[in-house]
């Protein structure tokens, strides 16, 4: 929007139509009009106010989309501590349970187990 706001504007418009005073008269070859027009618009002096704006709109877009895109790797860091995390406790539960159970520590581990 901020470049269009640099550029012309230009308008068209169109329109026809039939008039007459009786029905009969509705239509005869004289009864019908139409009109055409045409507008143009363009800023004259600015004193670059529409460039500024014009700047200052791209670099909220660039500002976004660097704040978009961190938030998209901050997620995907998310994602892998998170998978990490889960293989990590998965290879400490691997491992916690092909401890052999031997001696009075057994013992005392089973009778924990079966309360």
């Amino acid at each position: 929007m901020a470049i269009a706001n640099r550029l012309p504007n230009i308008t068209l418009s169109a329109s026809a139509g039939t008039e007459a005073l009786t029905t009969s008269q509705i239509f005869s070859g004289s009864a019908g009009f139409w009109a055409l027009g045409a507008n143009m618009a363009a800023p004259l002096f600015d004193g670059n106010a529409l460039l500024h704006q014009e700047r200052a709109a791209k670099a909220a877009y660039e500002r976004a989309a660097q704040q978009y895109q961190s938030t998209v790797l901050a997620a995907f860091q998310n994602v892998a501590d998170t998978l990490t995390a889960i293989k990590h406790d998965a290879d400490a539960m691997k491992s916690a349970s092909s401890v052999p159970l031997t001696g009075p520590k057994a013992e005392v581990k089973l009778n924990v187990e079966l309360k």
